[in-house]
């Protein structure tokens, strides 16, 4: 884990605790906190709340959904990948900000103690408005959303003035803005431009799982899976079919695959085909994937022909 992955992270669990902390105003009872952290009893908690790290509490809190959703945020702003769809993003996103938002208080933070105290410092608070602003933009780019200087600024990782010095129409190549009304805005395609340009910039790519393979348990969620990647890689099926040098019948049978269809010759795509496809589309461990949802094509063309012979 990289020192900044281990500064975001630790700011989440931050978080976290500070939530877990200010639920006990709410409900006097310290259960519901330990629940909110993970799995730890009462007492633990009671015992470590408020202690610094490393303790129970902030290990069992590593663990919980929030802190594992701004992980995979952290890896998209930074990677750009994401394991599922740009949908799936979406809906992560809005997750995403419902526990930022706790750190928006009108007057100040909203996570304070008794004495009005804030419970997460403010490099924590800074460091997750950050990423959901990095986050978004990213998204925002990738649906050919115009943003702001403080967007950008946030998913390249400096300060606004560099950005706004790119913009210098003097420079050889400015970044193109554009105004609307007072507001200074950047197309998609010019920020993507400008990024592109940067080494430690790397492009989005959805359905990308790094680490664990896509959990496919049918024959539907297959077809719609290969379909969907091919989508995102913009690939045709012809392009696949010149690039695999595939037969007219593999490209047959995998066009049916793709309508959700069994191929009526299951011998034109085997088990080969398909690996050589999910690595083609870079899908994780092509191999184990492809030996464990072959399967489900085999049996949909067993079922497909049993009730074509027996009905």
């Amino acid at each position: 884990m990289t020192t900044e992955t281990e500064a975001t992270q630790s700011a989440a669990i931050d978080l976290l605790l500070a939530f877990a902390e200010v639920s006990i105003y709410f409900t006097d009872d310290i259960k519901a906190a330990s629940a909110i952290v993970g799995n730890v009893d009462p007492d633990t908690y009671r015992m470590y709340a408020g202690q610094p790290a490393p303790n129970p509490l902030r290990t069992a809190a590593s663990q919980s959904r929030f802190v594992g959703l701004t992980r995979r945020m952290a890896h998209y702003v930074n990677e750009g990948v994401w394991a599922d769809s740009h949908m799936d993003l979406l809906d992560a996103l809005t997750d995403f900000r419902i526990g930022i938002e706790l750190l928006n208080g009108k007057d100040g933070p909203c996570l304070i103690d008794c004495n009005e105290t804030s419970l997460i410092s403010e490099n924590s608070s800074s460091i997750l408005r950050q990423l959901h602003t990095a986050a978004t933009t990213r998204s925002a780019i990738d649906q050919g959303e115009s943003i702001t200087v403080p967007m950008l600024a946030a998913l390249a990782g400096v300060s606004e003035k560099t950005v706004r010095m790119a913009a210098n129409p003097n420079n050889e190549r400015p970044l193109i803005t554009t105004k609307d009304g007072a507001a200074t805005l950047i197309k998609a395609d010019a920020a993507l431009e400008w990024l592109n340009r940067r080494p430690d910039f790397k492009p989005s790519r959805y359905f990308t799982s790094e680490g664990s393979r896509p959990q496919l348990t049918s024959f539907w969620a297959l077809a719609a899976h290969l379909l969907a990647v091919r989508e995102e890689r913009g690939l045709s099926i012809e392009e696949l079919v010149k690039s695999l040098t595939w037969s007219t019948d593999t490209r047959d049978a995998y066009t049916q695959l793709e309508r959700s269809q069994p191929p009526r010759d299951l011998a034109a795509f085997q088990p080969r085909h398909l690996e050589q496809l999910m690595r083609h589309l870079d899908i994780v461990e092509p191999v184990e994937l492809a030996r464990t949802t072959y399967p489900l094509i085999a049996t949909a063309y067993g079922e497909a022909l049993a009730k074509e012979q027996l009905t």
